[in-house]
């Protein structure tokens, strides 16, 4: 008989390395050319899929899939250590605890948990991670800043937070008074697949800065207590972009792609764009406030999608088929096509008309 392999190990056997230079090489060029994508489910829900079976098949193959709750207890080291998670470093589906003021360097491919807590028992408490290379695979959440004060830099790798749930994703300030910071910068890549979302600012203090990188999102939310600075790099949506904190283009010439997105500036505080780029495909919606002109904002705005005015109804023609989730607070006309991306829910707040062709599936949404 063979000796006994770890989680890591056999997470290594399947080739995670390999895999997800390949996936991920494959899904960025993908994305390099998302204008005209015609799909209500995005591609990240399939990339999602493969992962997903990948975590699936080394959960089945471990020796215990009890979940147990890792402690991170040295002042820094590598996450591969177990010694510094207390003897067991954590697998898939465990709890990973980083709240001593301590920071983990990731660099290996096959490292994962279930839930990741930065700084999660209140004021004074901190923890973080730094990634230089490697893959993280997170089933659920990162709560960067859960209660205390957390702070995620990636500078290379891949961080990956797939679907286990409908409220899984990346949360930065999670509880009153916590502080989440992520800074993605060099050649990290960050991906949030589908169903999962991206907050900036839940109830704390949420700071996002990309100086570089490629953050892939189904759908980001930017709170009041909230900031994304975009100096670099490329922000690719694929669902929905709702903006009521900071939107900081740092004026570079930072890019911003949508696909299937509602992108809504209403309450948006958008500073320094001069030089970036906003490329919305056709199957996307930009809801502005009334007066405001995207074209006077970017140094390159590129929409084929429909731009709403705030304030005014939204008219759907037959030439549109639009996808995303999000609310419309104003009487949407439909002769065209509106549909949620899949899984995910569109609230019409202010009634519906549909006439001619019109098709309206809402998802798990409401109409009021």
């Amino acid at each position: 008989m063979g000796p006994v392999m770890s989680f890591k190990q056999k997470l290594r056997t399947w080739g995670m390395s390999q895999l997800s230079h390949r996936v991920f090489s494959q899904f960025s060029a993908r994305h390099a050319l998302m204008v005209g994508e015609n799909r209500s489910v995005p591609f990240g829900f399939r990339l999602s899929r493969l992962w997903g079976l990948i975590a699936a098949i080394v959960i089945l193959s471990s020796s215990s899939t009890e979940a147990a709750s890792c402690y991170w207890n040295i002042s820094s080291g590598n996450w591969s250590t177990a010694a510094y998670w207390g003897g067991t470093e954590p697998r898939i589906y465990d709890y990973a605890y980083i709240q001593n003021g301590g920071t983990a360097t990731i660099t290996q491919t096959g490292e994962g948990c279930s839930t990741l807590y930065l700084g999660t028992s209140g004021t004074g408490h901190s923890g973080t991670v730094e990634m230089i290379g490697g893959v993280l695979y997170v089933d659920y959440f990162e709560y960067i800043g859960y209660s205390g004060t957390g702070t995620f830099t990636q500078t290379g790798g891949t961080n990956t937070i797939a679907f286990s749930s409908s409220s899984a994703g990346l949360y930065l300030g999670y509880n009153s008074g916590s502080n989440g910071t992520y800074n993605l910068s060099g050649t990290g890549q960050l991906y949030t697949s589908y169903q999962v979302y991206e907050v900036i600012g839940i109830s704390g203090t949420g700071t996002f800065t990309q100086t570089g990188g490629t953050n892939t999102a189904t759908y980001i939310k930017i709170g009041t207590a909230g900031t994304y600075t975009l100096s670099a790099g490329i922000l690719n949506l694929n669902g929905g972009f709702e903006n009521q904190g900071i939107l900081d283009l740092s004026n570079t010439s930072a890019v911003i792609n949508a696909s299937s997105s509602f992108l809504d500036l209403r309450s948006a505080i958008i500073t320094n764009a001069e030089n970036a780029s906003l490329n919305i495909d056709t199957h996307s919606l930009l809801i502005v406030p009334s007066g405001f002109d995207p074209a006077n904002y970017f140094a390159i705005y590129t929409n084929k999608g429909i731009l709403h005015q705030a304030g005014s109804a939204l008219d759907i023609s037959s030439a549109y088929s639009i996808y995303g989730l999000g609310s419309i607070d104003d009487h949407v006309n439909c002769q065209g096509r509106l549909a949620a991306t899949s899984g995910y829910a569109i609230n019409l707040n202010g009634g519906l008309t549909v006439s001619g062709t019109g098709s309206v599936n809402l998802g798990s949404g409401t109409l009021y």
